[in-house]
């Protein structure tokens, strides 16, 4: 491709310099080798032919973003989602207390170096900009990438028993057109709307008062339960032993 675009340019050199010298001479100018450098069309054409070569070159260094993969696990069950290519507001039905995003994969066309995934988790109604964090992926082919990730708990300090938003977008390097490729294309991230159940990582702490305390039940090492002047020795409550003194 890089060899076909560059004698075309070279030809195109040529055809300008060549157009330049026939404007002072009747005859067509040639090189060494007889071959004719000024075509039929005139300037018109030479035009159309250098915009035609400036869009293919713009065409091949540009950067895009075809198609983007992600895994996630929900509950119990780890899928694997194929994104559009316009951004989307989606909301979960019911409640999810293990959310995991696994991984990622894309492929590109263009000259693509560098790819990533930026992903925020906002409480619904909340304002201002949520903190955005970066996943980069590793070129496995031509055009394809992986996400080179650890899986990503979804749920970690969030509250139980509240709704989210799961924002997600996917962005390459600059290109020769000196902007970079989105998915979605228009730019926006996906919204996919989680409401969390009762959360594993939560601890519900009872609190006991003194009185409850003494009027917890205790047994001696023959499990007979014993009152509160038990005497000396060995006494279990709630399951763990006391020396009574």
């Amino acid at each position: 491709m890089k060899t076909r675009l560059l004698t075309t340019f070279v030809a195109l050199l040529a055809t300008v310099f060549g157009a330049s010298a026939a404007a002072t001479t009747d005859e067509p100018v040639t090189d060494g080798n007889s071959i004719k450098l000024v075509e039929e069309g005139g300037a018109d054409k030479l035009s159309s032919d250098f915009t035609a070569f400036n869009s293919e070159v713009t065409a091949t260094g540009t950067p895009k973003i075809t198609s983007v993969s992600v895994n996630v696990t929900m509950g119990l069950f780890p899928l694997t989602i194929p994104l559009p290519e316009q951004s989307v507001t989606q909301d979960l039905p019911g409640t999810m207390s293990t959310v995991y995003l696994n991984s990622f994969t894309a492929n590109t066309s263009g000259e693509v170096t560098e790819l990533y995934m930026e992903y925020a988790i906002r409480e619904s109604g909340s304002s201002g900009d949520a903190e955005k964090k970066q996943v980069f992926a590793k070129k496995q082919s031509d055009g394809k990438w992986v996400s080179d990730m650890k899986p990503i708990n979804g749920t970690e300090g969030l509250k139980s028993n509240t709704k989210y938003s799961l924002e997600l977008s996917f962005s390459t390097n600059v290109g020769t057109n000196g902007q970079r490729a989105h998915f979605p294309s228009d730019g926006k991230p996906f919204a996919i709307g989680v409401t969390t159940g009762n959360l594993p990582t939560e601890i519900n702490v009872i609190s006991v008062s003194p009185e409850e305390s003494e009027n917890v039940p205790a047994y001696d090492i023959s499990g007979r339960r014993v009152g509160k002047n038990a005497g000396h020795g060995l006494v279990i409550k709630n399951g763990k032993k006391y020396i009574a003194r």
